[in-house]
């Protein structure tokens, strides 16, 4: 495991194998000019967002079937060796489905790309 770039509400994480499908794209560069920084950081993506839902297989269906994504950790999370698996939205870009009760509050949270030099900010 190793420590690398993450959320920017968790500033770094320590990763293993199963988050290698969280890596931000080498190509990334920042969306916009310092103006249009986010909390003064330069943001170049948007790395996954947590849903929260109450039947896992019935929205994994639904993202698959309905929108033909690619579903990501399925047969690891059957097997109960992960929380969630994940649905592929673009190469760079997941959402992860979480089971969790309903409350109200579907998003559990969102994870934003900021530029490497802004984590030593």
């Amino acid at each position: 495991m190793v420590a690398e770039q993450g959320c920017l509400h968790c500033r770094w994480h320590v990763r293993g194998p199963a988050h290698h499908h969280r890596r931000p794209h080498p190509g990334l560069t920042p969306l916009g000019a310092p103006s249009d920084r986010f909390f003064g950081v330069n943001v170049v993506g948007f790395d996954h967002v947590v849903l929260r839902v109450a039947d896992v297989e019935r929205s994994l269906a639904w993202y698959h079937d309905e929108l033909g994504l690619e579903l990501e950790r399925v047969d690891a999370w059957r097997r109960g060796e992960i929380l969630f698996p994940s649905v592929r939205v673009d190469p760079t870009t997941v959402i992860d489905l979480l089971l969790a009760e309903r409350t109200g509050q579907n998003v559990d949270h969102v994870c934003l790309v900021i530029a490497p030099e802004d984590l030593d900010a």
